[in-house]
């Protein structure tokens, strides 16, 4: 057990986005804070854990 209290950020590159979103909001519970493109035209999403 890592004994973790709290993680600042992920960075999480994915091919499929809706999979990739339904598992981390759906399954594990985290919930979307902010989404937005970014200036290589990537899309960012920001949230929060569980």
């Amino acid at each position: 057990m890592l004994g973790l209290k709290q993680v600042h950020h992920i960075a999480i590159i994915a091919t499929d986005y809706a999979v990739s979103k339904a598992f981390y909001c759906d399954i594990l519970g985290f919930t979307l804070a902010k989404r937005s493109l970014s200036r290589s035209a990537r899309l960012v999403e920001r949230g929060f854990g569980a």
